[in-house]
C-alpha cells in the first residue's frame, strides 16, 4: 500500500512533477516519530452483550457524517455496521457463521484476510487523523471473544502502533437480565439451552458473566484509569438510554438522526419454543448446515410472534446472580465507589 505526499522541490524552488510516493508503513512511522506519537485518541467501545450495542452501532453509522464533522471517526474499516471484523482477527482461527459468510474457511484464510484487515485500518487512522481527534471502535464481540491475556496483548500491540492513548468503554448488566434477554440469542445462533446457564458449584464461573474477570483482563490493555464502565440500567443511564448516554458520557456530542426501527425484537414464549424444537431436532451437528432455513425462521417469527419470552422465578435469579455477587461488589467499590453494582430487587421482576 502507497500513499501520495506532497511534491518535492526541485533546485529551481518549484515543485517537482513527479509525485513522491511512499509505502504507507513508513508514512504511519514517519508521522507518529514528528509528533511524538498519534494525536487522535481511540474509544474502545466492547459491549457487553445485551446492552443495547446494535441500537448504539446502528445510530453512530447513521450519523457518520455528523460525527465526523465535530471531530470522531467512526471506524468503516473494521466494519461497516461495527468492528466486529477486528474482534475476529484477533481470535485464533475456529470455524463460525460470521466467518463462513466472508468466504473464510481454514487457518490461511483467516490469516491472510487479517493482514489485509488490519493493513485497512491502519490506512483508515492515517487518513482520520486529518480532521478528527477521536477515533472510534464498537463491538460488543470484543468484550465476548477476546478472553485472554494473550488476545488483549494483540489487541494492546496494535493499537499501540496507531494511538498514544486509548479509552475503553463498557456496559455492564445484572448477570440474571443479561441471560434472560440472550436467550434469544442463543436460540438464534441454533442452540438449545436453559433460560439461565446451569453452573456446578465445582465450575467457574461463566466467562461471559464474570464481569470481575472482564474488568481485570481489559485492565491489561492500558490500565485500570483507562476502563469507563457504565451500568445499563434504565435508572442510571442518560435520559434511560444507551444511546444518549454514550454519546454524552464519552463523545459529548447528541445525535440528530435516531433509527425507528428495533435493533433486536425479543421473542414469545410460542416463538422461543418454536426455534428450541428446530434446534433440538436438526441437533449440533447440523448447525452450521441450517444456519439459513434457521435464519429465514427466526425472521417469520420475528414479524408473527414478538413479545415477553421465557422468564426465570425470581428465586431462580436471585441464585443465578448470587454467583457473582462477590466479584460485582468489588467492582462496584473499585470503579464506582459503591457497595453493590446492581439494584437486588428480584420480587419486581
Amino acid at each position: 500500500m502507497y500513499a501520495a505526499v506532497c511534491p518535492p522541490m526541485n533546485l529551481t524552488g518549484r515543485p517537482s512533477k513527479y509525485l513522491l510516493r511512499i509505502p504507507l508503513q513508513l508514512l504511519i512511522l514517519f508521522s507518529t516519530w514528528v509528533d511524538g506519537g498519534c494525536s487522535v485518541r481511540c474509544i474502545i467501545h466492547i459491549g457487553t452483550e445485551k446492552t443495547g450495542s446494535t441500537s448504539l452501532q446502528t445510530a453512530l453509522s447513521v450519523n457518520r457524517e455528523h460525527l465526523s464533522e465535530r471531530g470522531i471517526f467512526y471506524s468503516k474499516a473494521a466494519g461497516t455496521l461495527n468492528s466486529r471484523a477486528l474482534a475476529a482477527a484477533l481470535c485464533r482461527y475456529s470455524p463460525d457463521d460470521y466467518l463462513a459468510r466472508l468466504g473464510i474457511e481454514d487457518t490461511t484464510q483467516h490469516t491472510c484476510w487479517r493482514k489485509k484487515l488490519l493493513d485497512k485500518i491502519r490506512e483508515e487512522v492515517v487518513t482520520a487523523q486529518i480532521d478528527h481527534d477521536t477515533f472510534l471502535l464498537s463491538s460488543e464481540h470484543f468484550s465476548s471473544r477476546l478472553v485472554s491475556e494473550e488476545q488483549i496483548a494483540s489487541l494492546k500491540s496494535f493499537l499501540l502502533t496507531l494511538f498514544a492513548d486509548f479509552d475503553v468503554a463498557c456496559y455492564l448488566r445484572r448477570q440474571d437480565r443479561m441471560a434472560v434477554s440472550r436467550h434469544n440469542e442463543v436460540l438464534r445462533a441454533g442452540f438449545a439451552g436453559s433460560v439461565l446457564p446451569t453452573v456446578q458449584a465445582s465450575e467457574s464461573l461463566p466467562i461471559l458473566f464474570d464481569f470481575e474477570a472482564l474488568l481485570r483482563r481489559w485492565s491489561k490493555l492500558a490500565g485500570q484509569s483507562a476502563l469507563k464502565p457504565r451500568i445499563y440500567d434504565k435508572k442510571a443511564l442518560v435520559d434511560g438510554d444507551v444511546v444518549d448516554d454514550f454519546c454524552k458520557t464519552f463523545l459529548h456530542v447528541r445525535l440528530p438522526e435516531r433509527p425507528l426501527r428495533q435493533a433486536n425484537v425479543a421473542l414469545s414464549k410460542a416463538a422461543q419454543d418454536a426455534l428450541h424444537m428446530f434446534n433440538t431436532a436438526m441437533g449440533p451437528e447440523t448447525r452450521q448446515a441450517v444456519s439459513k432455513a434457521r435464519r429465514k425462521l427466526s425472521q417469520y417469527l420475528e414479524i408473527h410472534a414478538p413479545g415477553q419470552g421465557r422468564q426465570p422465578t425470581s428465586d431462580e435469579a436471585r441464585e443465578f446472580y448470587t454467583l457473582f455477587k462477590q466479584g460485582n461488589d468489588r467492582v462496584a467499590r473499585t470503579y464506582f465507589k459503591e457497595e453493590i453494582l446492581f439494584p437486588e430487587d428480584f420480587d419486581s421482576e
